[in-house]
């Protein structure tokens, strides 16, 4: 088998594995296939790697170590709130697997954000792919016990700022299906009984299209936001969906997909979050 071969194996073996670590990693999913594409780039030029997998994942993970120092600059500039950009499932590992569906999830990904690079890598290593302390630091080059720390400040960020997650998937989309019925029905009591009294709404225009630059706290004031929106769109078409493991509405008009509103149902059947990406240049995931 040739080295061609070998790098064409590894890729087919490898790659899907690598876009669900570099998208946790990002929260990108342009910058994630961009990443892996690097990385099976310079294997393909390398010399003596063993154990190409272990190889990818370390040069993945320092790449995208690299991007995410120079996004938190480029992101203190960004108009308005920054989300992950929306994937169906299937991008970022299928989501049978609990607590790789979560680890995925807008809700969480938004809050990843708050990590430094090594606190987020140590954490999406260790507590969702499983690799030991020892073997992220071999990859990150540091110590044992500054690894364990960054992995520990990343999950109490985790705990502390995660919203409340209904595990049972059939009861998330039950309450996504209310969610739509009340929104489509113009029923604003309805729409307030699905929603947390303190759910958190929020919208990632980017600067290039119309969104709250704030967030939207309280069932009332999100519930009538929701509503006006929907009525100053009656073009507008929408429709449920899932991205990033959660229920979703993929919102469209004149044949294009204009929004994407993805909900964070919390353990009492209410949403807790809606995370809404109308950025164009993020809903590219999303068809």
């Amino acid at each position: 088998m040739t080295m061609d071969d070998d790098v064409t194996s590894t890729w087919a073996g490898e790659r899907p594995r690598l876009l669900g670590l570099a998208y946790r990693l990002t929260g990108s999913r342009a910058d994630a296939e961009d990443l892996v594409q690097e990385a099976f780039g310079r294997l393909a030029v390398a010399d003596g790697v063993d154990q190409p997998a272990a190889w990818l994942t370390t040069v993945t993970t320092r790449l995208a170590i690299d991007h995410l120092r120079l996004a938190r600059v480029q992101r203190e500039v960004y108009v308005g709130p920054w989300l992950p950009e929306p994937v169906e499932e299937g991008f970022a590992d299928p989501a049978d697997d609990l607590e790789l569906a979560e680890s995925v999830s807008m809700a969480l990904l938004r809050v990843m954000e708050a990590m430094t690079p090594v606190e987020r890598a140590a954490f999406v290593l260790h507590d969702v792919f499983g690799y030991p302390h020892q073997e992220v630091a071999d990859m990150l080059g540091r110590s044992h016990a500054a690894i364990r720390q960054a992995a520990a400040r990343g999950r109490r960020r985790i705990k502390d700022q995660g919203p409340p997650f209904e595990p049972d998937r059939t009861r998330r989309q039950e309450v996504a299906e209310r969610f739509l019925a009340a929104a489509r029905g113009d029923d604003l009591d309805a729409l307030m009984a699905v929603l947390s009294p303190d759910v958190v709404f929020r919208s990632d225009g980017g600067g290039v299209v119309h969104a709250a630059r704030k967030e939207l706290v309280g069932a009332r004031r999100v519930s009538a936001f929701l509503l006006a929106l929907a009525a100053g769109r009656p073009d507008g078409t929408a429709e449920l969906t899932w991205v990033n493991a959660s229920p979703a509405l993929r919102v469209s008009a004149g044949g294009a997909v204009i929004s994407v509103m993805a909900l964070q149902v919390g353990p009492d059947g209410r949403i807790v979050e809606i995370n809404a990406v109308l950025n164009p240049a993020k809903l590219g995931g999303v068809t």
